[in-house]
């Protein structure tokens, strides 16, 4: 169990270095119109991460809905 622990966590401390790094005023950006935005990626993953991981790991069942959150 440690080592899938462990490779989260440097998974999700290498995409927080990559968000850290869009600027404030690219957040919206995407590549066309009609596309996930950097900002919707970024709260996609935070979903993810808190009602499919978290609820997985408490032995629940995931909450997480919908593609786009």
């Amino acid at each position: 169990m440690s080592e899938i622990v462990d490779y989260f966590d440097r998974i999700r401390e290498r995409t927080m270095r990559v968000i850290a790094c869009i600027p404030p005023d690219k957040i919206d950006w995407t590549y066309q119109p009609g596309k996930y935005t950097l900002g919707d990626i970024v709260r996609h993953l935070g979903a993810t991460e808190r009602w499919m991981f978290v609820e997985n790991a408490q032995g629940k069942p995931s909450r997480l809905i919908g593609a786009r959150c």
